[in-house]
């Protein structure tokens, strides 16, 4: 059997058994799973070293606590990982926020600071090993979480159509772990209306509510209604808070 087709198989077969699962645990089970037949084949299906995680990226300060996060880390090496303000140095991390597309735990290092390194370092002390795939997981518009994966192999060693089966599954078990333990504060979707997002972008660039309601051509009463709607939306108390807000959940952006 060609050696894509076979994995395809094993990605469908991975995807379906992810979304069944019932708890995080089991689903991070079928993920290694699934990366140990994809990436060596049934024989070497007792492969197990390497670093695996799949993670919001939303510090968990900003989540009363709450962390989607899956993975073989020690909770003694978390400890360490949030005494270095991992969330703010991890070079792998901070990369992920800038880009939807996999890529390599070696190419978040090229332009990291001597805080991102030291984040490295104790990786690659911790695990054995200093490369991987990071996969972000979410939409070009706003990177909500990703995959981490330590490797005993190249990277480079995979084809792009193989990055991309590996990406749908990590996608898979990020969707079913969120749903499972989620959702949280930072990620309920909100919907403005279409004059809602109007008003509270006017005000994001500045405009007065006067000067709003002329720029709509609405009443200031009109106005002061939309922005009371879009403030319970989202839990503001403030116009500042309103736009801060309606930035971080991408709601007026777009």
């Amino acid at each position: 059997m060609n050696e894509e087709i076979r994995q395809f198989e094993i990605m469908t077969g991975a995807i379906k058994s992810i979304s069944g699962q019932v708890d995080a645990p089991s689903v991070f089970r079928e993920l290694k799973h699934f990366l140990r037949d994809f990436t060596f084949g049934a024989e070497h299906a007792a492969h197990d070293r390497g670093m695996l995680g799949v993670m919001q990226l939303v510090d968990e300060a900003s989540t009363n606590g709450h962390r989607i996060a899956v993975s073989n880390w020690s909770e003694e090496y978390w400890g360490v990982r949030r005494s270095l303000n991992h969330f703010s140095h991890d070079p792998t991390i901070l990369k992920a926020q800038q880009t939807s597309a996999p890529f390599t735990w070696a190419s978040a290092l090229k332009h990291a600071d001597k805080a991102s390194i030291k984040v490295a370092e104790l990786c690659a002390e911790y695990t054995g090993q200093s490369d991987g795939l990071l996969l972000p997981i979410g939409d070009i518009r706003m990177v909500r979480g990703c995959a981490s994966i330590g490797l005993d192999m190249d990277p480079s060693e995979f084809s792009p159509t193989q990055i991309a089966m590996i990406h749908h599954v990590c996608t898979a078990a990020y969707a079913r772990i969120h749903k499972l333990l989620g959702p949280f504060p930072f990620d309920q979707e909100v919907y403005y209306s279409p004059r809602e997002r109007e008003v509270v972008r006017a005000m994001a660039l500045g405009y007065s509510t006067l000067q709003t309601a002329e720029l709509l051509g609405l009443s200031q009463a009109t106005v002061k209604d939309y922005i009371a709607s879009a403030k319970r939306k989202v839990g503001a108390r403030t116009a500042p808070e309103l736009i801060a807000k309606s930035i971080t959940k991408n709601v007026i952006l777009t």
